[in-house]
Order: structure tokens, then C-alpha cells, then sequence
């Protein structure tokens, strides 16, 4: 009887390796919780707002003047309207596509605001 236990432990374990194997294989998604765009919307976005290197950058609570999670790319900050949680680390080197909003993020002691940006693709880099 002693045999059969360790038989149906191993099986068990068996069974358990595989099922968390076969999660982590195919559970998996890409980095990006921004849903991909349709690639005919990304060909009409410029150059250079596309698969370009940014950075990811806290610029303290927006309570008590600051302006919050913002993105610098090309020398310039950006406050966007829909970074995910995932990537709200400071310091955090990205790649994303984005496009310009009409609109700018006034905060802090920052007369002219930052102009708004939606996020259409973000992985980390």
C-alpha cells in the first residue's frame, strides 16, 4: 500500500508540472496592455512618433504640484492620457507609437503645460 501512495504522489506532481507549464506557455500575452492598433492607423502616424525610444518619467503627485507620470522622447515631455500601470516605473526605457492630442496637461508651476499624447503601442525596452 505504501507503493501505491507514492505512486499517486508522483502522478500528482506529474500532473501539476505540466498544468503550470502549459499556463505559463500559452498563458502568456505580449508586454503591451494598449491593445495593438490596425496597421493602416499606424502608417498615417509620422516618423517620428513611431517605434521611437522614450523614457518614462515621474514628475511627483499632481496634489501638491506635480505633474505625474510623463513621457520624454527627443528632449521633450509629454503627459499621456493612458499609460498603464505596468509601466509606471520611473526611469523606465520604452519603445512606443503615439499620436499628439489637442490638448496639454497644465500642472505644477508650468505655464505652457505639456502637450497630451495617447499611447497607441508601448513595450519595454
Amino acid at each position: 500500500m505504501n507503493n501505491l501512495v507514492v505512486t499517486k504522489h508522483k502522478t500528482i506532481c506529474h500532473i501539476l508540472a505540466l498544468s503550470l507549464f502549459g499556463l505559463y506557455a500559452f498563458g502568456c500575452e505580449s508586454q503591451s496592455p494598449v491593445d495593438k492598433v490596425p496597421e493602416e492607423q499606424i502608417d498615417k502616424i509620422p516618423e517620428g512618433q513611431r517605434d521611437v525610444e522614450a523614457l518614462v518619467f515621474y514628475d511627483g503627485n499632481p496634489g501638491v504640484d506635480g505633474c505625474g507620470w510623463l513621457i520624454l522622447h527627443d528632449q521633450n515631455f509629454h503627459a499621456t492620457v493612458n499609460l498603464d500601470s505596468v509601466f509606471m516605473i520611473d526611469s523606465l526605457k520604452v519603445v512606443l507609437t503615439y499620436s499628439f492630442l489637442e490638448s496639454n496637461r497644465f500642472c505644477g508651476w508650468r505655464d505652457s503645460g505639456y502637450r497630451e499624447i495617447e499611447i497607441l503601442e508601448i513595450e519595454k525596452q
